[in-house]
């Protein structure tokens, strides 16, 4: 039975008596660089590659996939008969529409996490050049993603789409473990285009803000209070919500007094007003 037959019949048997015909889906890559894409995430779902018809390699950009034999099949044209619905998909509709609801029923999680990485390939591996560059820098180290991407991959700020970028940047920290993008400095702040923003690399469970805890504390046990809490921005500074031991009730109608340790590394209670704004600036995030 040739590779062509093997798309859609599962025994020699089946082709000969032209029964038991499984139709496979039919999916247009397109772009030659998406063949790679497409190959790869069969390959890791266990599909296996039969003969492949007659053509030039650099047209080679049409496939046949049946999903009940996990068999798939290269083309250098789309065919749009004999197949599911008789429907040409794109790689991407393809991959939104049939593969990953497969995989999801059928495969495991990282292989479902195998076709993001996969069809944003560009962005991760932009994403893994940036954070190599910032395991290289100093500890607590601050930049923004636009700034850091074009720095490590050499491109103008208009060149390259950073939605994106940030995204895959966020995941491969993320899935390395041990270290974490702190945006805590905006806060509560209206500014801009998030890749713009200036974060602070840091090692995960660690504080960018520990000198001026070690302020607030000392400040807290000056005046026989049991602790703080790092608990905002605002206006620039730093405040610390204070505690109270495990246990002890605090009225909520009484109004809110907080630590502020300023830019020049002073620690002083908050005045009311700034209590109240501090307290409506985080009562409107939360709402």
């Amino acid at each position: 039975m040739d590779g062509y037959a093997e798309l859609y019949y599962r025994t020699e048997e089946d082709y000969k008596a032209k029964k038991n015909k499984v139709l496979p889906y039919s999916v247009n890559c397109g772009e030659h660089k998406n063949i790679g894409v497409l190959v790869n995430l069969l390959k890791d779902a266990g599909f296996s590659y039969v003969v492949t018809t007659t053509g030039t390699p650099s047209q080679m950009t049409s496939f046949l996939v049946n999903l009940e034999f996990k068999k798939y099949y290269k083309l250098p044209y789309p065919v749009r008969f004999a197949c599911v619905e008789d429907r040409v998909y794109t790689l991407d509709e393809f991959l939104d529409e049939v593969f990953t609801p497969y995989v999801k029923a059928y495969g495991n999680r990282q292989q479902l996490e195998n076709i993001e990485i996969s069809r944003n390939r560009f962005y991760y591996d932009a994403a893994k050049k940036m954070f190599d560059y910032l395991l290289s820098r100093e500890p607590n180290y601050e930049t923004c993603v636009s700034q850091l991407g074009m720095k490590v991959l050499k491109m103008d700020f208009k060149d390259m789409d950073w939605w994106p970028v940030m995204d895959a940047l966020e995941k491969v920290v993320t899935k390395d473990g041990r270290y974490r993008m702190d945006y805590s400095k905006h806060h509560g702040l209206t500014e801009g285009l998030p890749y713009n923003l200036d974060f602070v690399f840091v090692k995960k469970g660690k504080s960018i803000h520990t000198k001026e805890s070690k302020i607030a504390k000392a400040f807290a046990t000056a005046n026989d209070l049991y602790g703080i809490r790092f608990f905002c921005y605002y206006c620039g500074w730093c405040v610390f919500e204070i505690t109270s031991p495990p246990g002890v009730l605090v009225d909520p109608a009484w109004p809110p007094t907080y630590i502020v340790v300023d830019d020049l590394m002073k620690a002083r209670f908050s005045e009311e007003k700034e209590s109240i704004a501090i307290w409506e600036q985080e009562r409107d995030i939360k709402c």
